[in-house]
C-alpha cells in the first residue's frame, strides 16, 4: 500500500498539484534504455537507499561522483533521530515510508534507519480462497503433435521441431522431446511452447493439489494510520544554529503530516484498482479521525486539492533553514549498472528469488 501512495503522490507531483524535493536517475538518455525511462525516489523501492540511486552518478563542476559522494546523497550517513535535517530537505517521504541505509554504511547493524510513520493496509472481511485455474483456446487449432528438440544443422529458426527427421537423437537414435524445463510436466507437448488448446481445469502443483487462486471476500477494509508520535521522535535542527526549537520541530512535524495527508488522499483521489480483477470501490466517502493522547476522537473530511493546500501552507511557514529546495537533481546510471541491466536483458529473465529489504 505504501507503494501505491508513493506512486500516486508522483502523478500528483508530475501533475503540478504538489512541490517537493525530487531525486531521479535518467535512463532515458542511455540509448537503447529509452523504456526504462526515468526513476525516481517514489518509484525505488528503497527510496533514498535504494542501490539504483547508490550505483549512479551527478556531475559536478565537470567530475563525475558516485550518489553517495555527493551532499544529497551522504544526508543519511549523517543522519540520526536527533538530526533529520538533511534527509527532511533533500527526501522527505524517507521520514514517512521509512528507510533503511543497510548498503551504504560499515555493517547492517549500525546502518541508518528511519521506521515508517505511515501504515496502509486492505484485508479482505469473509475471504473464502478460490482454485487457480488455466485455459487456453488456440486460433490456430494445433493438436497433440510430438515436439522435439532440432538438431542444430536441422532447417528451422526455432530451437523446436515437430517433424522428427530434423530432430536430435539420443544414444539409442530416438528423438528427444523438447522440454524449456528439466522436469517439465508438459515435456514434448505443444503446450511447452505454448501453443495448442489447453483445457479448463483446476492448476495443481507438482504433488497433485490444487494451486491456491484468488479469494473472494465479503468487502474489504482499507486503514491508514499516520503516526503524529512517531513523527515527533524526530528533529530538526535548523543548520548553523545551536539551539534546539521546539517551533521549528513543529513546523517540520506539520509538513511531514501534511504530506502523509497528500499522499492518502492522492491515492484515493486516483482509485483502488490494486491488480488484474481487483478494482474496490469506497461504500462511502473517507473520513479521517485524530486520536489524542487521552485517548479522545475528533473526525475531519479532506480531499486531495485541500491536502495539496494544507502542504503547501505548512511548508510556506518553514524557517529558512529548513525550506525544500524544489529544483530536482537528475542522476545517471554508471556503467556498470547500465552492463549489468543489459546483460540481465540478453540472458532475459529476472532474478528469481532475492532478499526483500524495506523500513
Amino acid at each position: 500500500q505504501a507503494n501505491r501512495m508513493e506512486l500516486a503522490l508522483l502523478d500528483a507531483y508530475r501533475r503540478k498539484k504538489v512541490e517537493l524535493p525530487m531525486l531521479s536517475v535518467r535512463f532515458d538518455r542511455i540509448p537503447g534504455f529509452e523504456n526504462l525511462g526515468e526513476i525516481t525516489v517514489l518509484d525505488a523501492p528503497h527510496r533514498l537507499a535504494d542501490a539504483i540511486f547508490r550505483d549512479s552518478y551527478r556531475k559536478i563542476d565537470g567530475e563525475k561522483r558516485l550518489f553517495p559522494e555527493t551532499s544529497e546523497g551522504g544526508v543519511l550517513r549523517r543522519a540520526s533521530l536527533a538530526n533529520a535535517t538533511g534527509v527532511f530537505k533533500v527526501c522527505p517521504t524517507a521520514l514517512i515510508f521509512g528507510v533503511w541505509d543497510s548498503t551504504g554504511s560499515v555493517s547492517a547493524e549500525v546502518a541508518t534507519k528511519f521506521a515508517r510513520t505511515l501504515v496502509s493496509e486492505i484485508i479482505g472481511i469473509g475471504a473464502v480462497v478460490g482454485k487457480k485455474t488455466a485455459s487456453r483456446i488456440d486460433p490456430l487449432q494445433i493438436g497433440s503433435v510430438p515436439i522435439y528438440q532440432r538438431r542444430e544443422d536441422a532447417p528451422g529458426e526455432c530451437e523446436w521441431t515437430a517433424v522428427e527427421e530434423d530432430a536430435e537423437k539420443n544414444p539409442k537414435g530416438e528423438p528427444i522431446r523438447y522440454s524449456k524445463k528439466e522436469k517439465s510436466q508438459s515435456k514434448g507437448k505443444p503446450s511447452e511452447i505454448n501453443h495448442g488448446n489447453v483445457t479448463p481445469d483446476i492448476m495443481r502443483d507438482d504433488r497433485g493439489a490444487p494451486i491456491a487462486g484468488g479469494v473472494t471476500v465479503d468487502y474489504a477494509l482499507h486503514t491508514v494510520v499516520l503516526s503524529l508520535a512517531g513523527l515527533r521522535k524526530l528533529r530538526f535542527p535548523v543548520p548553523g544554529s545551536s539551539d534546539f526549537s521546539d517551533d521549528d520541530d513543529h513546523k517540520a512535524w506539520t509538513v511531514l503530516a501534511a504530506l502523509g495527508l497528500a499522499a492518502i488522499t492522492a491515492q484515493q483521489e486516483g482509485g483502488y484498482d490494486l491488480r488484474s480483477r481487483c478494482f474496490l470501490v469506497p461504500e462511502s466517502r473517507s473520513s479521517f479521525e485524530i486520536v489524542a493522547t487521552d485517548g479522545s476522537t475528533r473526525s475531519f473530511v479532506l480531499d486531495a486539492a485541500g491536502a495539496c493546500r494544507l502542504l503547501k501552507d505548512a511548508c510556506d511557514d518553514l524557517p529558512d533553514g529548513l525550506k525544500w529546495d524544489t529544483k530536482k537533481v537528475e542522476l545517471l546510471p554508471t556503467d556498470s549498472l547500465v552492463k549489468l541491466v543489459r546483460v540481465s536483458r540478453e540472458r532475459g529473465g529476472n532474478e528469481e528469488a532475492g532478499s526483500a529489504e524495506g523500513a
